[in-house]
């Protein structure tokens, strides 16, 4: 494994536990703890799709997505987006394939482009 991307897994590991650690909110109500419950939910998914696309993971996730400009067309604005698969359940909205594609295609472009975490 390259070098880089082994300070990626490690820089990945420590902002996923610090932010997992910062929405900790004690004391809270129900509504701020289920709200701070997804967020940290959500963090971790588009940190595990990060980690899918730079090959941080097994094979059989790395094999969840496909980039968009990997497809059948280019457009300026689905630079670093993810092929979304079409979801015939809710199942499938569910799944990890369709709502990492999703989250990962709803980040800002410069997070989508940025080659580590800050």
């Amino acid at each position: 494994m390259a070098d880089h991307l082994v300070g990626t897994r490690d820089e990945l590991q420590e902002s996923e536990a610090s932010w997992a650690s910062a929405f900790c909110i004690d004391n809270a109500s129900p509504e701020k703890s289920c709200f701070v419950d997804d967020l940290v939910c959500v963090i971790q998914n588009a940190l595990m799709v990060l980690k899918s696309l730079n090959g941080l993971v097994p094979k059989y996730l790395t094999s969840k997505f496909i980039k968009r400009n990997e497809s059948s067309y280019s457009l300026r604005n689905s630079v670093n987006k993810l092929v979304v698969p079409f979801p015939r359940t809710n199942y499938m909205k569910n799944s990890f394939s369709y709502s990492g594609a999703t989250l990962w295609n709803s980040l800002p472009c410069n997070i989508r482009e940025s080659p580590s975490l800050p």
